[in-house]
């Protein structure tokens, strides 16, 4: 259940960050994590990632 994917966006507020990624048939997805989180992966434009889904929401992750 998860996916590579490129960051496209990244949206801080006060609290979260929602962060939008391009899959690699064209599709796109948005999750929303904390802020903290985003700022430690290192979160940006172009970033490759994995997005992963758990039940209902999908998750996002980079390599280490």
């Amino acid at each position: 259940n998860r996916l590579p994917c490129t960051v496209t966006r990244v949206h801080l507020d006060e609290i979260n960050a929602e962060i939008y990624v391009l899959l690699p048939n064209g599709e796109t997805l948005s999750c929303l994590i904390t802020r903290e989180h985003a700022k430690a992966m290192k979160l940006i434009k172009d970033s490759s990632a994995w997005i992963l889904f758990k039940s209902n929401a999908p998750m996002i992750g980079i390599k280490i």
